[in-house]
C-alpha cells in the first residue's frame, strides 16, 4: 500500500518544480538576450560594412570629377559623428611597367633588365623574357630560350599559351619559368600594370623602375626624383619640377646618350593620362576600399578597371 505524501514533502516537491522552471526560463531569456545581441551586432556590422563602402564611393565620385585635382582637400573628409571617413589617393597608372606594350615592342633588353635588377642570372632573365615573348605573339616558332605549344603540352597544358596580350596580370604566372621571378620578388605585381598608355611615368614612377628602364643607378634615380618632388617631397603640388620632354629628364638624370637614347627614351612618358584612384572608407570597425583605373574623358569618366574590397579590423 502505498503512503501519501506528507504536506511538507508536498511543498519540497513544489519548491524543487518552482526552481526548476525558473531555471528553465533563465535559459530562455539568456538564450535570447544571446540571439538578440548576435542579431544587434550583425545589424551593427552590416550598417557599418555599408557605410564604410558609401564612404569610398563618396571619395571616387569626387577623385573622377575632371576638374579636381589631386591635392584637392576634398579628396579627404572626417565624420566625427558618424564615427566615419574617407581618403583618396590618385596616381597615374603609368608608374608601372605595361607589360603588355614591352613584349609587343620585343623589348628583351628592358625585361632582363627588371629580371636581373630583382637578382636572376643572366640565362634565366633571357630565357623568361623569351617565354613572355612567345605567351602573346601569335606564331607557334618559339624563341630562342622560349616555348610555346609543344613544351605546354609536354607539361599537360593543351591551352597554353594563350597567343594574344595579358587580360589578367595573374596570368604571368601561368607562363614558363616565371615561379623564379616570383620567388625573388613577392611584390612583383606592383610593377606591372595593364592599363596605361604604354610608357613609364618619367616623373613619378618609382626610382626603382625608373633606374631599370633608363639604365641608370637607383641612386641616381632617387637624387632625379627629388629634385622632381621639389622641396615639400611630394608629387603633384606647386614645386613640382616637371621636365618638358623624355629627352630633357633622361639628361637630368644622366641617362646613357648615342645610340642608347631613342630605345631608352621610348620606354618612357612626360606624363600619364590614365589615373589610378584608391578610395579608402571606415565606418566604426570597417573599411571599404576601392580601386579603379579611370581615363577622365571630358565631364565622363571612362572607368577602366574597378576592384572593391571590405574588411572588419581586430
Amino acid at each position: 500500500m502505498m503512503q501519501k505524501n506528507t504536506p511538507h514533502q508536498q511543498r519540497g516537491f513544489a519548491l524543487v518544480a518552482v526552481l526548476w522552471v525558473i531555471l528553465i526560463l533563465s535559459g530562455i531569456m539568456v538564450a535570447t538576450l544571446s540571439l538578440v545581441k548576435v542579431e544587434a551586432d550583425t545589424v551593427s556590422n552590416e550598417v557599418n560594412s555599408y557605410q564604410a563602402l558609401m564612404e569610398a564611393h563618396t571619395g571616387l565620385s569626387y577623385a573622377v570629377h575632371p576638374g579636381i585635382e589631386r591635392d584637392d582637400p576634398i579628396l579627404a573628409a572626417e565624420n566625427p559623428e558618424y564615427d566615419a571617413a574617407y581618403k583618396v589617393l590618385i596616381s597615374p597608372e603609368a608608374v608601372r611597367f605595361n607589360i603588355n606594350t614591352i613584349l609587343q615592342r620585343r623589348d628583351k633588353a628592358l625585361m632582363r633588365n627588371i629580371f636581373k635588377h630583382w637578382g636572376m642570372e643572366e640565362n634565366e632573365a633571357s630565357s623568361l623574357t623569351d617565354a613572355l615573348i612567345d605567351w602573346v605573339d601569335r606564331g607557334d616558332t618559339a624563341e630562342l630560350n622560349g616555348a610555346e605549344k609543344s613544351w605546354y603540352e609536354e607539361q599537360g597544358f593543351t591551352d597554353r599559351p594563350y597567343n594574344g596580350p595579358f587580360t589578367d596580370i595573374e596570368d604571368m604566372r601561368l607562363v614558363k619559368g616565371f615561379w623564379a621571378a616570383e620567388k625573388l620578388r613577392a611584390d612583383w605585381r606592383d610593377w606591372f600594370t595593364l592599363r596605361s598608355e604604354g610608357g613609364l611615368d618619367i616623373h613619378e614612377a618609382k626610382p626603382e623602375l625608373i633606374a631599370v628602364a633608363a639604365e641608370i643607378n637607383v641612386s641616381e634615380a632617387e637624387a632625379y626624383q627629388a629634385e622632381v618632388k621639389g622641396d615639400d617631397g611630394l608629387f603633384a603640388t606647386e614645386d613640382d619640377r616637371n621636365y618638358p620632354s623624355v629627352d630633357a629628364a633622361l639628361t637630368a638624370m644622366s641617362a646613357p646618350g648615342g645610340n642608347r637614347r631613342a630605345p631608352i627614351a621610348a620606354r618612357f612618358v612626360t606624363k600619364g593620362n590614365i589615373l589610378r584612384i584608391e578610395s579608402v572608407g571606415r565606418s566604426g570597425n570597417f573599411q571599404a576600399s576601392i580601386i579603379a583605373t579611370v581615363q577622365r574623358q571630358g565631364a565622363k569618366p571612362n572607368i577602366l578597371d574597378y576592384q572593391e574590397r571590405i574588411s572588419e579590423s581586430e
